[in-house]
């Protein structure tokens, strides 16, 4: 199943449901110029998204973010640079929803 909302002709957000069981579990939100802004999924089907992944006018994944404790909210970040490599990885240590941590990749 997919639902659409619209603000006037444009298309500002897509629910999908992948699994079957009825429920959205794929969410798409486009910006005024019909681009794809950020796209959110569940993946432990619980009905609420666990991954947010935002995206640039160019459509590059800019970020990533994922609830890996189940708290409803992110805890873990990615950044990522123009290469689509990582640039950091930041972490909520204390579920505050603030970044605790901030590791940068080593240089290759």
């Amino acid at each position: 199943d997919e639902w659409e909302r619209y603000d006037g002709p444009r298309v500002v957000e897509r629910r999908r449901d992948t699994t079957g069981d009825g429920t959205a579990d794929a969410w798409s939100l486009y910006d005024g110029q019909d681009r794809l802004t950020e796209a959110r999924q569940d993946t432990d089907a619980d009905g609420a998204p666990d991954v947010w992944s935002t995206l640039g006018p160019n459509g590059r994944l800019l970020r990533a973010a994922y609830d890996t404790n189940g708290s409803g909210g992110p805890d873990r970040w990615l950044n990522y640079k123009e290469d689509g490599t990582i640039a950091s990885v930041q972490t909520d240590t204390n579920g505050d929803g603030i970044p605790d941590t901030v590791t940068v990749p080593a240089k290759r």
